[in-house]
């Protein structure tokens, strides 16, 4: 079989066209607070977090910050676990630490979402995902007081991550 100049010609243009579409989709119609960050401007540990408004680092030892969003499918097979830490923390099975949701979603859709979920935490709205640097939901933030993150976990946790997550609050605990 014989490739002739058209085919090649062909093949290039799709490919282009394919390239040109996922840039398009990616800065069109992926959440703000989803699309790429330039490097230096992701979350990573030793990262020192903007404070909220709402919210004081120095209130705590340590925050547990929960980055989660509306529509998110990972975040909600997550809740199991998030009200699994809300009971360690409501029952000081585990002290100094502190757990704050914060969301890109209004007020009302924040409110609806963690009722649904039968979650009882603090929690945030309207957040820019830019402005920290979160690339993705869920994604979990141990935060010290100073607001420096300690420590991260991207995405739905499998139960070794989960308890790499409680073990690294129990660690906290003792000091």
């Amino acid at each position: 079989m014989r490739i002739t100049s058209a085919v090649i010609v062909n093949a290039a243009t799709v490919l282009v066209f394919v390239g040109i579409g996922a840039l398009c989709f990616k800065e069109g119609y992926l959440p703000l607070g989803l699309r790429a960050n330039k490097a230096s401007e992701r979350l990573a540990v030793g990262k020192q977090l903007p404070a909220f408004e709402k919210y004081d680092w120095r209130s705590h030892r340590e925050t547990l910050l929960l980055v989660l969003r509306d529509g998110c499918h990972y975040c909600a097979d997550s809740a199991p676990f998030y009200k699994r830490l809300t009971e360690l923390e409501s029952s000081r099975a585990i002290n100094n630490f502190h757990i704050l949701a914060v969301f890109p979603d209004p007020d009302d859709v924040v409110s609806n979402l963690l009722k649904l979920e039968q979650l009882k935490l603090e929690s945030i709205s309207s957040v820019d995902f830019g402005k920290l640097g979160v690339t993705g939901t869920p994604t979990a933030v141990l935060v010290d007081q100073s607001g420096k993150v300690l420590d991260l976990w991207v995405g739905e946790l499998d139960d070794k991550g989960q308890q790499t997550l409680v073990n690294k609050l129990r660690s906290g605990s003792a000091l």
